[in-house]
């Protein structure tokens, strides 16, 4: 069975604007469901994070640290893997942890 626009705008609404609408098929097809496919995108996403250094800074002028980062995305894709093996669910099915910009 295909994605139906609709479950297309659920992924889209979890994952952003990318990756592109043939990227989000694949990841429906192996999964079976926008949530798991939608939790795919994500934990690539999380993985391409893991992969650099948690944080940096240049003395004095800039700092960042990716770790409210990975704690977002574990809980948003941990979310999504309840609610596609409740087959339910969607944005705000679950608490999401609070982001910077929620302040």
């Amino acid at each position: 069975m295909a994605l139906t626009s609709d479950e297309r705008e659920q992924v889209r609404d979890e994952v952003g604007d990318g990756p592109d609408d043939a990227d989000i098929d694949a990841a429906y097809d192996r999964t079976g469901s926008w949530q798991g496919a939608a939790a795919a995108i994500l934990s690539r996403r999380l993985a391409n994070i893991l992969a650099g250094p948690d944080s940096f800074s240049v003395p004095g002028e800039y700092s960042e640290s990716r770790s409210k980062q990975v704690d977002a995305l574990t809980a948003q894709i941990h979310g999504l893997e309840v609610a596609a093996e409740a087959g339910v669910g969607g944005v705000g099915y679950l608490d999401r942890v609070p982001s910077s910009w929620d302040r």
